[in-house]
């Protein structure tokens, strides 16, 4: 060691404790008063952390679980149901699910979060819907697929080796064929409604809007339903049909078709696209890339029972699936060693295949069924109608290390790896788009009037785009400040929204003015003007979720929304005062009810309320705006 000098440390050691240090201050038994403080400081951290899972114990109304035999609970609380079921989804396709006879008969449905509560003698539940896919994040975040847009596709991407999570959002997919042959069910549409009959068969409920054009190969009937699926109108097409308009209704919603039943294999179903010359099955939608270790980033991602991507491979030879013989005429396998067969190779009616010599082959249907012997081909396979996969007998003799089974039309130059593919997915775009949201898990709160509580409007539309929980604490008439004839005022109501709420929203202000609540000052701290609720609601929230994201939206416009625009004003004149971002409807929703054409079509009569179709325009402002936060 080198020189030594002496000291005491009297303000963090006792003083009859001698420490040595040497001269460049780098070596010793002395405790620096650097690492003094960062231990005190890591002890008190850890010890706020404590104090603060205490508080969130105590502040919660949890109570346990409940199970379906548990007597009624004897105080009040929340209490999560301990199992769920599809019980009665046949019987009963609403009320579903496993019964809580001792919490007011209520029910928890398979798939869905669900919290009873107890308040008094009353029982009531919330219920929220869990993602449909889930993917293994020790690789892959679900979060980083950050745009998934529908229409275009991209390839050759990347231009590096090192793929990261967030270098994702390229990701694109084009739907294509709606129709899901295992969701439809046999029968047929008798004036809107389904009648079992085993010679049709009649597609699911699919989204739609008015305006578009759905086509289909032959349908006999159609019909279109609203939001909960009710009928709104139908037609009869005797004998074949092609193609027909969604009506001008704004209650559409869905629509169902039927067809023969000798459809079901080849039966395709677009929206507002050319009908495809080939089949293409349902989901089967390109998601391109140029990088091999994307598809290894992936597809290794993704649990075997939810896939949701696949791969499309420009070299449809696969030699690790090789496997001795060739078919004989009744579709059994001669094991010959002097053929190599393949698995099962996906391909188009009416396109040309080429391979590398073949021997006696096999064609089969969607459902790699109905053999079909292919001999004498050559290596050149036209491929007949209803075939969907074939298995290929080459010769061992023609086998190379830089065979390869391709599309007729590519006619590659060099040697394509069978490694090298796109990735298709599997799921519809609407399953797809969450995956992109930043709040997908999160739990949004939202409180508020009729808008936010209109039971078709953005507050379902937004989970359904981006996989979040909601929980609705807006009412009809709902104020911030107390009016004659209020049914909930939101500077008072807000304490009542649940403590462990990720993002909180306030969408309020038309039934102030109609109530003709003083608009008042800045300064004004109680909730008898409309200035001092904004001031109890905003400081309030930001006490009871400290740290949390906390959103203002303003009221979209209305007719006559001068009188609206000082509400407006304030809103974002107090929330400012609190550093709360705002989003201004008002400003930009990009609806005008004072134009008689964009009433009739998004708002109703009075020119307040918008309708599903007005929620439509500004929902994705909203979830935006949330993503924001």
């Amino acid at each position: 060691m080198g020189e030594q000098i002496n000291i005491t440390v009297t303000d963090l050691i006792p003083p009859d404790n001698l420490a040595t240090i040497d001269a460049n201050g780098k070596l010793g038994n002395a405790v620096s008063k650097n690492q003094f403080n960062l231990k005190i400081q890591n002890i008190a951290d850890e010890l706020d952390e404590k104090i603060l899972q205490i508080q969130q114990q105590v502040e919660t109304d949890f109570k346990g679980t409940l199970s379906p035999q548990d007597a009624a609970p004897s105080e009040d609380g929340s209490y999560k149901p301990t199992i769920s079921s599809k019980d009665n989804i046949d019987v009963d396709p609403v009320n579903y699910g496993t019964l809580y006879v001792n919490a007011g008969n209520l029910r928890a449905k398979e798939g869905y979060d669900t919290m009873f509560y107890k308040k008094g003698t009353a029982w009531t539940k919330s219920e929220n819907k869990k993602p449909d896919i889930d993917y293994n994040t020790t690789t892959l975040n679900p979060d980083s697929i950050s745009k998934a847009e529908t229409g275009k596709t991209i390839s050759k991407y990347f231009k590096n080796q090192t793929i990261l999570p967030r270098q994702t959002s390229f990701l694109k997919e084009d739907i294509v064929n709606v129709f899901d042959k295992s969701t439809s069910s046999q029968g047929y549409l008798n004036q809107g409604v389904f009648a079992s009959n085993p010679n049709y068969l009649t597609s699911d409920f699919t989204p739609c809007q008015p305006g578009d054009i759905i086509r289909c190969k032959t349908y006999i009937n159609w019909a279109c339903y609203d939001d909960n699926k009710n009928l709104v109108v139908y037609d009869t097409v005797p004998g074949s049909a092609k193609e027909f308009i969604i009506p001008d209704n704004t209650l559409i919603a869905y629509f169902r078709i039927d067809a023969p039943i000798s459809e079901k294999d080849t039966m395709m179903i677009v929206i507002n696209i050319p009908y495809p010359q080939t089949y293409v099955g349902y989901g089967q939608n390109d998601i391109e890339f140029g990088d091999d270790n994307f598809k290894n980033l992936i597809v290794s991602t993704i649990k075997n029972n939810q896939l949701a991507l696949r791969e499309k491979h420009f070299n449809l030879l696969d030699t690790s699936k090789l496997s001795d013989g060739f078919f004989n005429s009744d579709g059994s396998i001669n094991a010959n060693p002097a053929a190599k067969l393949t698995d099962f190779i996906p391909v188009q009616p009416g396109k040309t295949y080429y391979a590398p010599g073949a021997w006696d082959s096999g064609y089969f249907d969607s459902n790699k069924g109905n053999f079909q012997l292919a001999s004498g081909t050559g290596g050149t396979m036209v491929i007949p109608s209803g075939v969907y996969y074939m298995r290929v007998a080459i010769p061992a003799s023609t086998l190379t290390p830089t065979s390869m089974i391709y599309e007729k039309t590519q006619n590659p130059v060099d040697f394509i790896p069978y490694s090298l593919a796109s990735i298709i997915s599997t799921l519809p775009a609407e399953q797809l788009r969450p995956l992109s949201s930043s709040i997908r898990g999160k739990k949004w709160g939202n409180i508020g009037d009729s808008i936010a509580n209109f039971t078709t409007g953005y507050r379902v539309l937004i989970p359904t785009m981006s996989d979040c929980d909601m929980y609705n604490y807006a009412v009809d008439g709902g104020s911030y400040a107390p009016k004659t004839g209020q049914t909930m005022v939101i500077s008072e109501e807000y304490v009542n929204m649940s403590n462990d709420l990720d993002i909180i929203t306030v969408h309020a202000g038309v039934n102030d003015v109609s109530g003709g609540i003083a608009i008042g000052s800045n300064s004004d701290t109680t909730n008898a003007t409309f200035k001092g609720a904004l001031n109890v609601t905003y400081k309030g929230l930001i006490k009871k979720y400290l740290g949390k994201k906390i959103g203002i939206i303003t009221p979209i416009q209305r007719q006559n929304n001068s009188d609206l625009l000082p509400y407006v004003d304030a809103i974002k004149d107090v929330a400012k005062i609190y550093g709360i971002p705002v989003l201004d409807l008002n400003a930009g929703c990009g609806l005008c009810p004072d134009i008689p054409e964009v009433k009739a079509a998004y708002f109703d009569d009075i020119g307040l309320h918008p309708n599903r179709a007005g929620h439509k325009v500004f929902a994705n402002k909203i979830l935006s705006f949330l993503e924001s936060l």
